[in-house]
């Protein structure tokens, strides 16, 4: 399989098992000998999906031979080279997929791998024959020749030219190095394999992708270490909002996928902070206020809960595949197992449940928190787009005007009256409503800000 001026690796069969297994042999001269036999002693007892196994250790006067586990698969250099340039999504997905091993190597056992690079990711034939399947573990990650335990002092540190973080040519690395090998990792694969170093073309590729992952790379090879993701958890989770939101989209242009769009379609995508804080509710709210208006509308689930089931309102189902309940269409969680044709609805309102950092172009967002200390609301919104909405539930009117101002932020931000029954008509949700989605209100409603004005003029407060 290998072979240096230091080391022999073979692909070997056990005898009694018929399995194949990988020997790695070192010779007991080789400046690199004591290094390799502390990567079997660092890894040895990991017992990790995308870690190579260690079965035995063997030395001899002249020797060490290291049987490891053979992973069938293509490294990632080869899997590109036969693909071609891989799509937003399955880059997303082998990312995500690198990303949860490294997190295991960092949080739980406290190693940082320190060469990360294509050479070193084994994609699993089982992932290949699913084509990309994200529930399938995709990779391996190979060679931890270069790696340390994060409290362990080193003087000399390994890694390869291009993938390296700047660190690790002048000093110790650490786990934002890995961090930096993965931007230039999600580089490498956006590019077809093109490009695995910091060069003039970084800027204008990670512009050309900055509404997807060119900004998660741009952040990943900061040269300065403290600009980059703090965790590789962080990351994932990047990763995994671009995963999602490309399915969203996907599913919203798919014409094989259970719910179907036109051009003049709005679309509304309302998160919450948390589970039980009216997710849900302000759903069924905004959607019945637009029934009210004759506007078709339909309330969309995605996840896997049972909010719609619970309430007893999937009772009736229509023709188009959706449930109807007060002149409103609701459509369960159906797992893409059930066509829906929700072309004819002028609205459509998507209950995301609890917010993972999701934000959909050309829609309205909308984020629904409360002001408890359970959640700290300013924490998210430093995070989000600015044009998500901010919609506060729990809080009475006085105290959202403080709440407000004391949070400071520059999103647009509503209270969530107290509704009882969605279905029934609410004066101060309708002026929520037409303020958030812009509806004209055919009888003008005179607003707060009016009336506390009218008394005001009438007690002679004003000229």
């Amino acid at each position: 399989m290998a072979k240096t001026s230091h080391s022999d690796v073979k692909l070997v069969r056990h005898k009694q098992l018929q399995v194949l297994r990988v020997a790695k042999t070192v010779y007991q001269n080789a400046a690199e000998c004591s290094r390799i036999l502390k990567e079997a002693n660092l890894i040895k007892s990991l017992k990790y999906t995308g870690v190579p196994l260690i079965y035995d250790i063997d030395a001899n006067i002249d020797s060490i031979c290291i049987i490891e586990e053979y992973i069938s698969g293509k490294s990632l250099t080869e899997y590109i080279h036969e693909t071609g340039t891989l799509s937003i999504t399955q880059i997303a997905i082998l990312g995500i997929q690198i990303c949860s091993v490294l997190e295991y190597l960092h949080n739980h056992v406290g190693i940082i791998h320190l060469d990360i690079k294509p050479a070193n990711i084994i994609v699993r034939d089982e992932y290949i024959k699913k084509l990309a399947d994200k529930e399938v573990c995709g990779i391996s990650i190979i060679d931890f020749d270069s790696s340390r335990r994060i409290d362990e002092q080193c003087t000399k540190e390994y890694g390869t030219v291009g993938f390296a973080a700047p660190e690790q040519y002048v000093s110790s690395g650490t786990i934002d190095s890995d961090i930096y090998s993965i931007g230039i990792l999600l580089l490498y694969m956006i590019t077809g394999g093109h490009m695995q170093s910091i060069t003039d073309d970084v800027q204008n590729v990670c512009q050309m992708y900055s509404a997807s992952i060119g900004s998660i790379i741009k952040r990943c090879i900061r040269h300065n270490r403290n600009q980059r993701y703090k965790t590789i958890t962080e990351v994932k989770n990047e990763l995994v909002y671009i995963s999602q939101k490309n399915n969203i989209n996907n599913n919203m242009n798919s014409s094989d996928n259970c719910i179907c769009s036109n051009k003049e379609q709005k679309h509304i995508y309302v998160s919450g902070l948390a589970c039980k804080i009216g997710t849900t509710h302000f759903c069924l709210c905004i959607a019945s206020f637009l029934a009210k208006k004759n506007i078709d509308v339909v309330c969309i689930r995605h996840g896997d809960r049972r909010d719609y089931r619970d309430v007893g309102l999937l009772t009736k189902c229509s023709a188009y595949g959706t449930y109807q309940v007060y002149n409103i269409h609701i459509v369960p969680e159906y797992y893409q197992g059930v066509c829906c044709d929700l072309s004819q609805f002028t609205y459509c309102i998507h209950d995301m449940g609890i917010f993972k950092n999701q934000y959909v172009d050309n829609a309205i967002n909308i984020l629904i928190g409360i002001a408890g200390y359970r959640t700290c609301i300013t924490d998210v919104m430093k995070k989000v787009n600015t044009n998500t909405i901010l919609v506060i539930n729990h809080i009475g009117g006085k105290e959202f005007y403080k709440y407000i101002k004391k949070i400071n932020i520059k999103h647009r931000c509503f209270r969530f009256p107290c509704i009882y029954n969605w279905h029934k008509s609410n004066e101060l949700f309708a002026e929520l409503a037409e303020s958030i989605l812009h509806v004209e209100n055919k009888k003008k409603r005179v607003t707060w800000y009016e009336k506390i004005f009218r008394a005001c003029k009438t007690k002679g407060y004003t000229d």
